[in-house]
């Protein structure tokens, strides 16, 4: 992830001072979500997860993006409970890929802040695997299950450079697994990540 970040900013320092959000420019961006790591004393539980989103996307109108992320979920945890003759251990870890569709609209600004709508959604398949121990003794149960989401928030813009900024956006996420026919949840999410602004003329400017 480090590299992908420090390619993003190297590139886009090199860009040339143009609006960023103009029809026919591009984005390229990663942004970090759903980071957690929890623990409970009573039965030394462990709980982490975390998500990687990679998007990029096009301004088919000023200021009005379109684009499409892939949605790089991990999540789990781990609980072990012992007595004098009895030793019991379960460890869960679930890997989610997905497609998320994006869409974008910036308020027009002339200065390094820059605040926009945003509103995407997708599935995202999980591949899940418990492993309980008890007593010595393990077994393995591995299955499969999708997740249907829906995001809205307000997010916000950092220019570092005229076409390289940080990014925070909050907003409410709405999911529900589509096997079990789960009652939805939704849960308040922030994430934080780092955007590339690529001019419209870019190609004609490197163009001999």
């Amino acid at each position: 992830m480090r590299k992908l970040l420090l390619v993003l900013l190297a590139g886009g320092l090199a860009l040339p001072t143009l609006a960023q959000t103009e029809r026919g420019s591009k984005l390229i961006g990663v942004t970090v979500g759903n980071v957690r790591y929890t623990t409970y004393n009573y039965n030394e539980r462990k709980e982490y997860s975390a998500r990687l989103t990679p998007s990029v996307g096009w301004f088919v109108a000023d200021n009005l993006l379109l684009g499409a992320g892939l949605n790089l979920g991990y999540e789990g945890y781990r609980s072990e409970q012992q007595a004098l003759n009895y030793a019991f251990s379960v460890r869960s870890r679930d890997l989610g890929v997905g497609l998320q569709p994006q869409l974008r609209y910036y308020l027009p600004a002339g200065s390094k802040h820059r605040l926009f709508g945003h509103l995407s959604g997708g599935l995202t398949r999980y591949w899940s695997r418990l492993e309980i121990t008890e007593n010595q003794t393990p077994s393995t149960t591995r299955s499969k299950y999708t997740e249907r989401f829906i995001y809205g928030g307000l997010g916000y813009n950092y220019f570092l450079s005229p076409n390289v900024a940080l990014e925070a956006l909050a907003g409410y996420r709405r999911t529900n697994d589509l096997e079990l026919s789960t009652v939805p949840a939704g849960a308040v999410s922030v994430q934080l990540g780092l955007s590339v602004f690529l001019p419209a003329n870019t190609a004609a400017t490197s163009a001999p």
